[in-house]
């Protein structure tokens, strides 16, 4: 753990001496460049997605940010830009409940080894009948609860109607009550929504501020993300923002509106899971953040613990607290330590942590329909874009 701190140290001291600064633009070759504009514009005109917005940053600077296509098709045509922001999905885990609560455990608020229980108290333990075993915070972050994966559309249709209103409090309850425990916690690995819907319920019920409003006032704006949000339901997105839009539903596209049924259906928009809006620059802001130990909004140590870490089991299925580690969409990099993580949506974040390199892509492949049957290939361009750096 010292190495690792000192590697982190070491990183800052560089960054100061090299007077990097978070959207500085340094420069890629063009042959990198070029590389990149092939596979990017060649997805979109094999209908991957409508369009989408490349960055690429090492050590601070920006080497490269290009928007491609078009950020909607329906009702009407609008052209893509670097400004514009895009429905992150499962990318709101890191980069809006993770790091809340790895504030809240830094500040002592939160216990990483303590049963959900204690901040949740009608929160059910994993049984077999005859042993009970309490689930626990790490747990909880790791996805190695043994918590279902997901609440089904139908079902969160029937408990939208039942309650009347979407209600976080009410979602987390369900979980806490009702959500299938499939495995002795700490055994196994499901990748789980309820998860982190269930860390939001601890940040909100610890700090007493709602997730959003957590967020925005004590990460976001201390990193000047001022173009990252989460757009709930009760106020009206601000019409000057240029957003991606995501899937016709219903016959109305959502624009500004979270995609994930369960964020939008019974959260309204402020979710554990998804609700992230952001721009790539407002990322790569939160990426260096990361590579420069925490940048005031947590400490190294922290940084530490929630990217590098592991017990057995969370390496075994490649997962620090949070985010998944050297997976195949890392590319050329994924012989380094990277973190990393994809939203469904159709976006993408990798962070060469020995390396300082970030690797952003954002794309709004669920718009006007969902391509449901395009992971492979997209997951082709995220490699591909390592390719040439």
């Amino acid at each position: 753990m010292k190495r690792n701190l000192l590697a982190i140290c070491l990183l800052c001291v560089s960054l100061v001496s090299l007077g990097a600064n978070p959207g500085q633009k340094g420069k890629l070759p063009k042959s990198a460049k070029n590389a990149i504009d092939r596979l990017v514009n060649k997805g979109i005109e094999d209908d991957l997605y409508p369009g989408a917005v490349v960055l690429v940053a090492q050590n601070g600077q920006i080497l490269y940010e290009k928007a491609y296509g078009y950020s909607e098709v329906t009702p009407k045509k609008v052209k893509m830009t670097t400004k514009t922001l895009f429905d992150i999905a499962s990318l709101s885990k890191c980069t809006g409940t993770l790091p809340c609560v790895m504030q809240l455990i830094e500040q002592g608020k939160v216990d990483i080894n303590a049963p959900v229980k204690k901040y949740i108290p009608e929160f059910e333990p994993w049984t077999d009948g005859t042993e009970k075993v309490d689930i626990t915070v790490r747990q909880l972050l790791s996805h190695t609860s043994g918590i279902d994966a997901y609440i089904a559309q139908d079902v969160a249709k029937e408990l939208r109607a039942e309650w009347g209103e979407y209600s976080n409090e009410k979602t987390v309850e369900y979980i806490a009550k009702k959500a299938k425990r499939n495995f002795r916690p700490g055994t196994g690995y499901i990748y789980s929504c309820l998860n982190f819907i269930t860390l939001q319920g601890i940040v909100e019920r610890v700090s007493g501020m709602r997730l959003c409003d957590y967020a925005k006032e004590n990460i976001w704006q201390p990193l000047g993300m001022n173009n990252t949000h989460y757009f709930v339901e009760e106020k009206p997105v601000p019409e000057d923002l240029e957003i991606a839009s995501t899937e016709v539903v219903d016959g109305v596209t959502l624009h500004g509106r979270v995609h994930d049924p369960v964020a939008r259906l019974l959260n309204g928009g402020n979710s554990g899971n998804a609700g992230v809006f952001t721009t790539a620059e407002d990322m790569a802001k939160y990426a260096f953040a990361i590579l420069e130990g925490g940048k005031g909004v947590l400490k190294p140590e922290t940084v530490n613990l929630m990217t590098r870490e592991q017990n057995d089991v969370e390496k075994e299925n490649g997962r620090t607290l949070g985010w998944q580690q050297n997976a195949s969409y890392c590319g050329k990099f994924k012989k380094d330590y990277c973190i990393c993580h994809t939203g469904y949506t159709g976006t993408s974040m990798v962070i060469d942590l020995d390396n300082g390199l970030v690797v952003i892509f954002l794309t709004n492949r669920v718009h006007p329909k969902d391509r449901n049957d395009d992971a492979h290939s997209l997951r082709n361009v995220r490699i591909g874009i390592t390719e040439p750096l």
